[in-house]
């Protein structure tokens, strides 16, 4: 262990050794020392005895350290060890301190919620869960996620008042839906805190909504769906069939979109537990109807899987926004051709919720709806164990047929007795 005077002009003299690493001990205060390894980093080490035991702490790199501040700082580690005091547990010990100060953050809260919760569910549904946090990423959001507002703050400093002045503050630019998204992701995610043990209450506790809103609750009328399914007709296309598809099925949008020619045996549509919102693996009986429309797609391209519902074969469709806003276009100019009223505005959900209130006049027992609508089984009305060992497949084949014909009779405008019978089979 070479012994020589560190000075600066030393310090910048030493050259790495060939292999390895060489510690350089000060003459003028031993126990001081440099360290220089074969890679060139320089670092300053301190070596002291506390409790009859020698240890070692380091000081810092060279040049972020220079020779002044090195050389005090192991003084003060000395006459900390001549205490008794041990420097290297006491600096082990606050970066411990440092490390859970950093836990108890709001953005290190977020940060688990994210990987525990968020990252689990489905792209887009982790898109919408994060964006109240992060804000949008195209630069469009009217605030800065509540990340940029607490990220580094305690996680429990973090008061009603503030959360609430930030809501009101999202209202005022003129997004008060956006206010009560913010409003919803935020207290779930306190909620989850609670129950990890990061916090102790939720802040948003009986706080109100921030605006009312308006309820979604629509159920499209027979004309309504007629006018729809003339619109779908007239535009045609991947879009204007995976409407048809919704109406005739009541299917999650995203869910019928990517549909493929794997996902379905023997007229049965198998949905993984993967490509669902709950989860839950589905098996849907398709109804001649949709058998026959998903027959008549053409074949884009020789791809595998077969997407029915695509532009170009290789993923299913998107922007279903856009493409919502050129269907209502069609739609409107089909019901001026009829002589009849456009539909009111609705959005794709709403032939899911009519379908379900439907089947419910259509007469087909509440098991039967929330089988064919895939609905968790805490939602579904008075199963038993017998669910378990009974899928309700020809019930449900009966009611999807049953509710096809009363859509036939809509769409042709030519009611039939026949469909008596059809009733009668799906109410079993």
């Amino acid at each position: 262990m070479p012994k020589i005077r560190l000075t600066a002009a030393a310090v910048e003299r030493l050259r790495p050794p060939e292999q390895g690493r060489v510690e350089y001990f000060d003459a003028a205060l031993p126990g001081f020392c440099l360290r220089v390894t074969d890679q060139g980093h320089k670092s300053w080490s301190v070596f002291y005895r506390v409790r009859g035991k020698q240890r070692r702490l380091t000081l810092g790199s060279y040049p972020a350290v220079d020779l002044a501040d090195a050389r005090e700082e192991a003084r003060a580690a000395m006459r900390a060890a001549e205490r008794g005091e041990d420097p290297a547990e006491a600096r082990k010990l606050a970066v411990m301190a440092e490390d859970a100060a950093a836990r108890e953050t709001f953005a290190w809260a977020f940060g688990q919620y994210d990987r525990r919760r968020i990252s689990t569910r489905r792209p887009r549904t982790q898109v919408e869960m994060r964006r109240p946090f992060t804000g949008t990423r195209d630069g469009k959001s009217l605030l800065p996620g509540a990340l940029a507002k607490w990220g580094g703050r305690p996680l429990r400093s973090i008061e009603r008042r503030e959360i609430v002045d930030y809501l009101n503050e999202i209202v005022d630019r003129g997004a008060p839906i956006a206010a009560n998204r913010a409003q919803v992701a935020l207290s779930a995610f306190f909620n989850w805190c609670i129950g990890e043990g990061y916090c102790e209450s939720n802040p948003l506790h009986k706080v109100p909504r921030r605006a009312p809103e308006q309820d979604r609750a629509h159920v499209l009328t027979d004309a309504e769906l007629r006018a729809v399914w003339r619109g779908c007709e007239r535009q045609g296309g991947p879009f204007a069939q995976l409407v048809e598809f919704l109406i005739l099925t009541g299917q999650r949008r995203g869910e019928a979109a990517g549909l493929h020619d794997g996902e379905i045996r023997d007229g049965v549509w198998f949905l993984s537990a993967e490509r669902t919102k709950n989860h839950q693996p589905h098996a849907l009986p398709l109804p001649e109807a949709g058998k026959a429309l998903l027959a008549s797609i053409p074949e884009i391209g020789r791809n595998r899987p077969r997407y029915f519902f695509t532009l170009d074969g290789k993923r299913p469709i998107g922007d279903f926004s856009g493409m919502k806003v050129r269907l209502d276009e069609a739609i409107a100019a089909q019901a001026r051709e009829d002589g009849v009223a456009a539909p009111a505005p609705w959005r794709l959900h709403d032939l899911r919720r009519t379908l379900a209130t439907g089947l419910e006049r259509l007469g087909i027992n509440p098991e039967v709806r929330a089988a064919v609508l895939n609905h968790s089984k805490t939602q579904r009305l008075g199963i038993t164990a017998v669910y378990s060992r009974h899928g309700f497949a020809d019930e449900m084949r009966r009611a999807l047929d049953a509710w096809a014909e009363h859509l036939r009779e809509v769409i042709e405008q030519k009611p039939r007795p026949g469909n008596v019978v059809a009733l009668a089979e799906a109410r079993g």
